[in-house]
């Protein structure tokens, strides 16, 4: 007997919940419909194959009413033909929550996201390396599929990589327990790449973020609550319409707001529940795991080496990477101005640079002044910069005199010209630190940017 009324009754073929009121109808369990039942110190649970029931310990009339119920219900099915197969299957499911269970592939990547943010506050150049931009996977940029799914919006209060975070931990207890680390990382990786493959389909202009790995957990879990739900422990299920009702506000939210990426997100979802359909094959969870799925899991990892050893490289401000870069801009005609322009900056001060390299800057330079006129002084200045470095003194005098002239004789400017004219040194940069590598500008240049996962 269930407080306010209630009556657990065991019926024929079925457990029947009288709630004594004659107008609501009593819900009726088929006993071969329940997949896995137990107790716990909230209650007790019970899987079906349509979905997760529960009463709380507070229900009952008497403090042990859950254990009573759990050993009524299991003579009740003991006693059915094929009960003791039924039990059995239940039993198993049973030992197989109870193995060691750590979240190696989901906490492992969430620790790299993290390190990755801390080391976007350090410098920014990170996020413009690694952010996909569909013109610059264009020419060849293939990494960014990658590099960007570990990439997170910059901000004072990081709610994109907690947000993140949280739904990647959370959610991956409900898939990386029953899959495992291996199938697990496999679905994980496999979301990521139709995610930002998604977003540049559909030309989005920056997306960074986890949100697409995010969505493919969420996907892996609804697989497994319909496909799996017979051999998953009751503790470890979603309530189907709840979490389907979630999931279609999600959906709904994703395409509504201007700054997300729906279909990214919508592609995550979509690959991580077709990736789980595939990895467990005809029912197989965690074990065995089959040669092909290594492999598969190995490819990706080789995939994902090389697609960071390539962005590392620009990071590092390697000479040949950062002239492959600007090449790669160049060949490009709608490359955005503001990378054009940083790009040539650093490649004249921020690293060794040979005469290919400051010729492709100078390109970069002067493309992005000719396509603001000649009035943007911040891009004069990195024009005249290259011009210095590779030795056309008088042009690079001539270049920054306008940006004095239009900035009303800005005191930068003024010393930036004596360190071209010898007045100063030519290592002393004169202070403030470039726009692009001041923090708060670097904030509204981020969040400007449409498109970003969030």
């Amino acid at each position: 007997m269930a407080r306010r009324n209630r009556e657990l009754a065991f019926d024929v073929n079925a457990l029947r919940i009288d709630t004594g009121r004659s107008w609501l109808r009593s819900p009726r369990i088929a006993y071969d419909d329940i997949t896995h039942y137990a107790t716990s110190r909230f209650g007790f649970w019970l899987g079906t194959k349509r979905g997760v029931f529960s009463i709380r310990r507070s229900r009952f009339l008497h403090s042990d009413g859950p254990e009573r119920l759990n050993r009524a219900l299991t003579r009740v099915i003991a006693q059915r033909a094929h009960g003791f197969d039924q039990l059995a299957r239940m039993s198993e499911i049973h030992g197989f929550a109870r193995r060691p269970f750590r979240q190696y592939a989901s906490r492992s990547f969430a620790l790299v996201c993290i390190a990755v943010y801390l080391a976007q506050l350090r410098d920014p150049f990170i996020t413009e390396v690694g952010a996909l931009t569909p013109l610059l996977v264009d020419v060849g940029q293939f990494y960014r599929l990658v590099s960007a799914n570990l990439l997170h919006g910059v901000a004072l209060v990081p709610l994109h990589l907690v947000f993140n975070v949280l739904g990647l931990v959370g959610l991956a207890l409900l898939v990386e327990r029953p899959l495992g680390a291996l199938r697990t990382g496999v679905v994980m990786g496999v979301s990521g790449l139709a995610a930002m493959f998604s977003s540049y389909l559909f030309g989005y202009g920056t997306v960074m973020g986890a949100s697409g790995i995010v969505m493919g957990l969420a996907g892996a879990a609804l697989c497994l609550e319909l496909h799996h739900c017979d051999r998953l422990p009751v503790w470890w299920r979603v309530p189907r319409g709840p979490f389907i009702a979630l999931l279609l506000i999600e959906c709904a939210t994703g395409f509504a707001l201007p700054f997300v990426a729906g279909e990214a997100h919508f592609g995550g979802f979509v690959a991580g529940y077709l990736a789980t359909w595939g990895v467990t094959g005809r029912g197989a969870l965690a074990r065995p795991r089959p040669r092909w799925l290594r492999r598969v899991a190995f490819g990706m990892a080789v995939l994902t080496g090389v697609a960071l050893l390539d962005a590392g490289f620009l990071v590092l401000r390697e000479s040949h990477a950062l002239e492959h870069y600007a090449r790669q801009l160049l060949s490009s005609p709608d490359s955005s101005v503001d990378a054009d322009n940083s790009l040539a900056w650093r490649m004249a001060t921020e690293s060794r640079a040979s005469v290919a390299q400051l010729e492709a800057a100078q390109r970069l330079a002067e493309r992005a002044a000719d396509r603001t006129a000649y009035q943007n002084p911040e891009i004069l200045d990195t024009l005249a910069e290259v011009l210095f470095v590779r030795g056309d003194r008088d042009a690079a005098l001539a270049i920054i005199d306008e940006a004095i002239r239009i900035t009303h004789g800005e005191a930068y400017y003024v010393e930036q010209r004596r360190r071209y004219t010898g007045e100063r040194d030519f290592d002393d940069h004169p202070p403030p630190p470039r726009p692009w590598d001041d923090f708060d500008r670097h904030l509204e240049a981020v969040f400007e940017e449409p498109g970003i996962v969030i």
